[in-house]
């Protein structure tokens, strides 16, 4: 018979997962009970265990919230991916350069992970908070999946709503081979954004001598790509986005558009 995981450790590791994608609101453990799916009693019994290690506190209103223990992990999970901190060098620069936000992601199973966020972008522009989770949807995660092997990159590919045609299949395999050769992905018109496209080709070949220029008065336009935005985003008559309301739901995700009848560019 083999081995199957520890039923115990797997919903610890919900709970923390949970708290980490909404590091600044404190929950009862009625609260964490009804949104992970957990028996009160059970959710009480694990965040008790979990705060003897540092992992969970809990403060004066019996909320809970991420331990200092996790700070110690996240700091030793960072000295383990030395690509990690060289990605967030990159990243602050080219916030910089094109003054917008750039974000860090890492693979967490079928998400992507937001690690890093660097704000050099305009008062009301589109964020992303560390912690938020990004669903492996096309076109999102294109330059994790590019270097994948064909069942990689169909069951990529598969989890579009509705099914891709055989066309539009191809139309995205074609954008991958792209990002293959490029050594990135980007999906906007590439022709109001010649600064963002020479400041990647720099990242891309390693380019760290590159002088930062400071961020300019008079901010660019949103470079959020207009292809494909999350669902929950309108935007104003300016074409700024409008921030969404907090989810209720379990776990906040961005929730990508059926892109279907939109390829990503490369």
């Amino acid at each position: 018979m083999g081995l199957v995981p520890s039923p115990a450790v797997v919903r610890a590791s919900e709970l923390l997962r949970h708290l980490a994608s909404n590091p600044t609101e404190p929950l009862t453990v009625s609260e964490l009970a009804r949104r992970v799916g957990l028996p009160r009693a059970t959710c009480d019994t694990l965040l008790l265990g979990l705060a003897i290690g540092g992992f969970v506190r809990r403060d004066g209103e019996l909320r809970y919230e991420l331990g200092p223990a996790c700070m110690v992990v996240g700091d030793a999970a960072r000295a383990a991916h030395p690509a990690l901190r060289a990605a967030a060098r990159q990243a602050e620069v080219l916030a910089q350069e094109i003054s917008s936000v750039v974000a860090v992601t890492v693979r967490d199973r079928e998400e992507l992970r937001v690690a890093d966020v660097f704000d050099f972008g305009p008062p009301l522009g589109f964020r992303a908070r560390m912690g938020d989770a990004i669903e492996l949807v096309p076109p999102f995660g294109a330059s994790f999946v590019a270097w994948g092997d064909e069942d990689e990159i169909r069951l990529w590919l598969d989890r579009t709503d509705p099914p891709l045609s055989p066309a539009e299949a191809a139309s995205y395999r074609s954008a991958l081979e792209g990002v293959r050769r490029r050594g990135f992905s980007v999906t906007l018109v590439t022709a109001r954004q010649p600064k963002l496209i020479k400041a990647l080709k720099g990242v891309a070949r390693g380019d760290n001598a590159r002088p930062v220029r400071s961020a300019p008065k008079r901010p660019a336009r949103c470079p959020t790509p207009s292809t494909c935005p999350p669902r929950w985003i309108s935007r104003d008559r300016s074409g700024w986005p409008r921030f969404p309301p907090r989810s209720s739901s379990r776990t906040e995700r961005w929730r990508p558009r059926s892109c279907s009848s939109d390829p990503p560019t490369t």
